[in-house]
């Protein structure tokens, strides 16, 4: 395995996802090559696999100091952004 910092994995019944150099990743759980989700400025933490595996939930520090919470597909895509500055955009 190569040398590297790897933490905060979270694993669904195909891949694990970890955070890496401040960036998610993706590898399967069969093994192989990891593969960047995200390039962000700011730092991320406390990924989350959907129950069923096709989501991956995050914070990014990208947009606000203070952390707020994003979710992509787990294959890999474009982020929605779901709080702003804690506050959520879904209603309850």
């Amino acid at each position: 395995m190569p040398v590297g910092y790897y933490s905060q994995p979270t694993v669904s019944r195909t891949h694990i996802a970890f955070i890496s150099d401040d960036d998610l990743w993706l590898v399967s759980r069969q093994g192989g090559e990891a593969r960047r989700l995200t390039a962000n400025k700011g730092i991320i933490s406390s990924p989350c696999f959907s129950p069923d595996g096709k989501w991956l939930s995050f914070i990014s520090t990208d947009a606000t100091a203070e952390g707020d919470v994003y979710i992509m597909p787990s294959v890999g895509g474009e982020a929605e952004r779901l709080t702003w500055l804690g506050v959520s955009k879904i209603s309850s």
